[in-house]
């Protein structure tokens, strides 16, 4: 059977303890009549249970609990000013290792350079012309 939908609110509310006393009667006495509003109150303290149950479980590091911490107060101030953890992680991940990265490859490019470019003259089409002079007079 399905629940009475004038009657689900009274269910949400009952199975969070929260019914008001007025409605708490009325209430009652359709759980008693309805099988339909029963089981459905049977599954919302079902599923209330296991939720708490698991809350209860879960447990954070000590620095979780501090991020966490930081960011409630955070959107509770509305504050997005301050220096936290989390800015400082982001602004590594976003900004210093983009520049780092690009950094080291400029250096192996820079070195891969140098090591194909002519050590002996500055200008390597002005060497190579010199080399060329130097052997034909030589030959001749």
């Amino acid at each position: 059977m399905k629940p009475c939908s004038e009657y689900m609110e009274l269910a949400y509310l009952e199975v969070l303890g929260e019914i008001p006393p007025d409605k708490e009667e009325e209430w009652e006495y359709h759980v008693s009549r309805c099988a339909g509003c029963r089981a459905h109150r049977e599954q919302l303290q079902t599923l209330v249970r296991l939720g708490r149950d698991e809350l209860a479980k879960a447990t954070l590091s000590p620095f979780e609990a501090t991020v966490l911490r930081q960011r409630i107060n955070a959107a509770i101030s509305g504050d997005k000013g301050k220096f936290s953890l989390q800015k400082l992680a982001l602004w590594r991940r976003k900004i210093l290792l983009p520049v780092a990265a690009a950094a080291c490859l400029f250096v192996v490019s820079f070195i891969g350079f140098r090591q194909w470019w002519p050590r002996n003259s500055a200008n390597p089409v002005v060497a190579q012309s010199a080399r060329s002079t130097q052997k034909a007079g030589i030959e001749e």
